[in-house]
């Protein structure tokens, strides 16, 4: 909902897979966020959609009235300005949109269901600006797993740079409940859960390099807190020596859930998930050569506060850096083996059409991202088939995890690499599943890519510096070279039909040099 910006406090409620969370926080112009109300309502409503694939009744109407407790919480507080936001329970969910209609109807909350990038990049903006050391083991080759109910996030940092991030469908709750259904048929259900465990993280190491090690293994989630406890580590310490982490591996394996719950005051349903938690981490301990183990327990709503404090109140935090998802882009490009110097002279071309335009056509800087991870992709369906590659390039994106962007503007980006190789104008029916809206950015951003990757359409980058101007009618590219650019001029000029017909300028080509 909307609010005025006078107002000095935020509430975000995450509809989790194993529970319901709310935070309150006060935010002040220029500092940090203070958090002073966390409820919570365990429900989990992940177990109905990893079992049934749909989530019950009975546990909807439970959902609800926490919610309606914490309806009853943002009162006491006069909270006027939150936000509500479901991860993988209800995103997976087939019954969703009823679930979203039932919510909305009871308590007045207009629930957002976040894509699954998008919520591990929350995570991981939590992360960065929370725990300042993190930019220091960043410099190392840090292993990042971000343990949620539903899923993995493993992301690699080499050098301070984000080099990958992947998704696997192996949380904590997800296996549980998978392998609590095979528990009377084991003898050893330890042993049964590692062997299930190791069989879908070796399907991951199909895209890692090969033997690959790491120093520092960072792992995040709302069980480290409960790992940390039992291992007899203070709140505030994060590093766990690996002997120690074995040990309470071993002890997890011996003792019940129902034993934690008892005698440790574990919450029943976080207990159920502690011991899948710690035999995903130790496989990465014992395989990767670890040196150093971190435990933190950062927060989706920790990293939307952030960005709250940020965008209204002047905060300045350590943000996830564009520098570093387009690292992780170029090194996704890489895996197909694509022509690093055209991308990078396409990608700068790109850019340097995109910002002549962007006033006076109002591109933001969202598009402006998406049309560069798009001109590092573009060329990424050859590795598949050299003919029609740009079609292959449309089925690699749509199917990449690019972190921190939406399932709709990851489509985007699929639909603006595939319109780069063409001449022709794209018809009507060519951009399905996207508004109005997000269908002329497409043309728009792929007009630009078509121009940029025309300028080195012999994959030589001859064309030295290359300027333009806008004017009223026309667009002008300054081309000084002292090679023959009569290729580049000319499949540039055939690419600039889209271009024409979606700012209605005319190209020309200024060149001086050799034609």
């Amino acid at each position: 909902m909307a609010a005025k910006r006078t107002i000095e406090t935020y509430a975000v409620i995450d509809v989790g897979s194993n529970q319901l969370t709310l935070k309150i926080a006060e935010v002040r112009s220029k500092r940090r966020p203070r958090v002073i109300e966390v409820v919570r309502g365990a429900l989990a409503l992940g177990r109905d959609t990893y079992n049934e694939q749909q989530i019950r009744n009975t546990s909807l109407k439970l959902c609800i009235e926490i919610l309606q407790g914490f309806e009853q919480k943002l009162r006491e507080y006069d909270v006027r300005d939150w936000r509500v936001v479901a991860t993988s329970a209800i995103r997976e969910a087939a019954n969703r949109e009823f679930v979203l209609a039932r919510i909305a109807q009871e308590t007045g909350f207009e629930v957002e269901v976040l894509d699954n990038n998008v919520e591990r990049f929350y995570h991981l903006r939590a992360l960065t600006s929370d725990f300042e050391f993190f930019s220091e083991l960043k410099q190392k080759k840090l292993l990042l797993v971000d343990v949620g109910s539903g899923s993995l996030q493993i992301s690699n940092y080499e050098s301070g740079r984000l080099c990958y991030s992947h998704n696997v469908l192996l949380g904590a709750l997800r296996v549980y409940e998978m392998m609590n259904q095979l528990r009377e048929r084991t003898r050893d259900y330890t042993r049964l859960l590692d062997e299930y465990i190791t069989c879908e993280l070796n399907d991951f190491e199909l895209i890692e390099e090969p033997g690959a090690v790491y120093d520092v293994l960072v792992a995040i989630g709302p069980e480290m807190l409960w790992l940390k406890r039992l291992a007899g580590m203070d709140p505030g310490e994060s590093e766990i020596s690996l002997e120690a982490f074995g040990e309470l591996t071993r002890r997890l394996s011996r003792e019940s859930s129902l034993t934690l719950t008892t005698r440790e005051g574990v919450p029943a349903d976080m207990a159920d998930q502690l011991l899948p938690t710690a035999i995903i981490l130790d496989k990465y301990v014992r395989h990767r050569q670890i040196h150093q183990l971190h435990l933190l327990q950062t927060d989706l709503s920790d990293g939307l506060i952030l960005e709250h404090a940020e965008r209204w109140y002047q905060l300045h935090v350590n943000p996830v850096e564009e520098a570093d998802l387009l690292s992780m882009v170029h090194q996704l490009a890489r895996r197909f083996r694509y022509d690093e110097q055209h991308v990078r002279y396409v990608e700068t071309q790109s850019m340097m059409l995109f910002d002549r335009l962007a006033r006076r056509y109002s591109l933001g800087d969202r598009q402006r991202l998406l049309l560069r991870i798009a001109a590092v992709l573009h060329d990424v369906g050859k590795f598949v088939r050299l003919n029609y590659h740009a079609d292959q390039s449309f089925e690699i994106i749509r199917h990449l995890d690019l972190l921190g962007l939406t399932d709709l503007e990851r489509l985007q980006v699929a639909y603006i690499a595939s319109f780069h190789s063409a001449s022709r104008l794209p018809t009507v029916d060519a951009i399905e599943g996207l508004d109005a809206t997000r269908r002329r950015q497409v043309l728009e951003l792929a007009a630009i890519l078509r121009l940029a990757d025309g300028l080195d359409s012999s994959h030589r980058q001859k064309l030295g510096e290359v300027s333009c101007d806008l004017f009223e009618e026309e667009f002008v590219i300054h081309i000084r070279t002292d090679q023959d650019a009569t290729l580049e001029t000319a499949v540039s000029q055939s690419k600039s039909q889209l271009f024409s017909a979606i700012f209605g300028l005319r190209v020309v080509f200024d060149v001086q040099g050799p034609r």
